[in-house]
């Protein structure tokens, strides 16, 4: 999944250091790494996003449903087999 971010450039000034070489100025800098807080309404994911989520937290997406939504996927499955029988 592809996340912009956006790092200030103060945040990352103490990792670079200016350095004169052939008689230019280049700028290396260290790696930086810290946590961003995001809240959940500033995050878009697409259905490609969505599906590796569950694929890689399946186990655990099913055990809060089942915890916390068990009545409504009770519904839901009784309601797809009437439709089924239906057919």
């Amino acid at each position: 999944m592809i996340v912009p971010v956006h790092v200030d450039g103060h945040d990352i000034e103490g990792q670079c250091e200016p350095v004169k070489e052939f008689g230019e100025v280049v700028v290396y800098c260290d790696d930086y790494e810290d946590d961003y807080e995001v809240r959940m309404d500033e995050v878009e994911l697409d259905f490609t996003d969505l599906e590796d989520v569950v694929a890689e937290y399946l186990d655990v997406i099913v055990e809060i449903l089942v915890a916390d939504y068990r009545d409504v996927l009770l519904r839901v499955l009784e309601n797809r087999k009437n439709e089924a029988m239906r057919k």
